[in-house]
């Protein structure tokens, strides 16, 4: 048992979590104490990933949307053989996945959609006037969900501790079997006594103070911030990646990795939707690409798939928009987020492009 294991769970408070399956009927149900005390013991990350959540939320806000989420995905049918992929877990990540396909279902089922869960293959089954199609849900990871439990970790030891990548750079933190040894070294400098306090004190004279970082890490750095007349320039490297690059290197790579999952190439049409809230470099880029009046590179959509969606939606937010890519116009997908003004149709849109650039006479 790695000497992290004290560091995670003095982190989770136990009342809160009692409290809040009090309060919150639908958790309780999904989440019982026996479940969330399942993983106390389990590495890499010696908890659940919902004790972790109840134990840690400061806010009122994540547990209602949680509970609301669970119990409108509940009502849909085959809802207890999906679950149960998700309920005993030990996975950190599983968090943003199970919340990702309630917020998929959420979105099509708030606009008259009728669903069903679709153990046997991609997540769900949709239908309405535009007909049947099926739907796999991908919250895009990569090494985020370590970076963000390291991150988490940290903060509960002091709020000063920084931990970050250089984004639109390769990145990558050792995952599998490696992930326990990785946090248990990164930790050690957190788990000697006077060690943070000694670290503050030398960030409150330069800094970035740095901590250092096990091998196998690639673009990571955990530094502690000082005040602002303290600060060192050049201690951390200052550099970026090119955006554009990032989109389409993130795009390809979620299209892989789902490319032969769930049966796809047997459910058609299908579609892909893909949720990069991890990756902050994702909602940047996006964000810039609008910011350009420059469209979402168009990805290759292999042989499996027949369209795909990408947004950066919050784990507090509603799905509303989103980028989408598609064989054809005659998608349902495609003519049902039409029909509800979500997206405008290749021909609405190059009227509209070209209008914009009609000279005033």
């Amino acid at each position: 048992m790695h000497a992290y294991r004290e560091l995670v769970h003095r982190c989770i408070d136990c009342g809160r979590i009692r409290s809040r399956l009090s309060r919150y009927p639908a958790i309780a149900r999904h989440f019982p104490e026996s479940v969330l005390k399942s993983c106390s013991d389990q590495p890499p990350y010696y908890c659940h990933y919902m004790a972790w959540c109840l134990g840690t939320w400061l806010t009122e806000i994540y547990p209602e949307n949680m509970e609301r989420m669970l119990s409108a995905a509940s009502l849909i049918d085959n809802w207890q053989q999906e679950f149960r992929q998700h309920q005993n877990s030990c996975d950190f990540s599983k968090y943003w996945s199970l919340l990702w396909q309630m917020q998929v279902a959420d979105f099509f089922k708030t606009r008259g959609a009728r669903l069903s869960w679709n153990p046997a293959g991609p997540d769900l089954s949709v239908e309405d006037l535009e007909g049947q199609f099926f739907v796999e849900c991908y919250a895009y990871q990569k090494s985020y969900p370590i970076e963000e439990f390291i991150h988490e970790v940290l903060r509960c030891v002091d709020e000063r501790i920084r931990v970050e990548h250089r984004a639109y750079l390769p990145f990558s933190l050792p995952k599998n079997g490696t992930t326990a040894g990785f946090l248990d070294e990164l930790f050690q400098s957190f788990l000697k006594p006077g060690s943070v306090d000694q670290a503050l004190q030398a960030a409150a004279r330069c800094w970035p103070h740095l901590f250092p970082v096990p091998s196998g890490a690639e673009n990571f750095f955990v530094y502690i911030e000082g005040p602002s007349d303290a600060y060192q320039p050049g201690v951390l490297p200052n550099y970026t990646g090119d955006p554009p690059s990032y989109l389409q290197d993130c795009i390809s790579k979620a299209i892989g990795n789902k490319q032969d999952k769930n049966k796809l190439a047997t459910h058609r049409p299908n579609l892909l939707a893909v949720n990069c809230l991890l990756s902050d470099e994702f909602f940047m880029a996006e964000q810039r690409q609008k910011e350009l009046s420059e469209r979402i590179p168009e990805p290759d959509l292999g042989s499996n798939l027949d369209a795909a969606l990408f947004t950066s939606t919050g784990v507090d937010k509603p799905l509303s928009e989103v980028n989408i890519c598609s064989r054809s116009e005659i998608h349902p997908v495609v003519a049902w987020l039409q029909r509800n003004g979500l997206i405008e149709s290749e021909a609405a849109r190059k009227t509209r492009e070209t209008h914009s650039h009609t000279p005033d006479r």
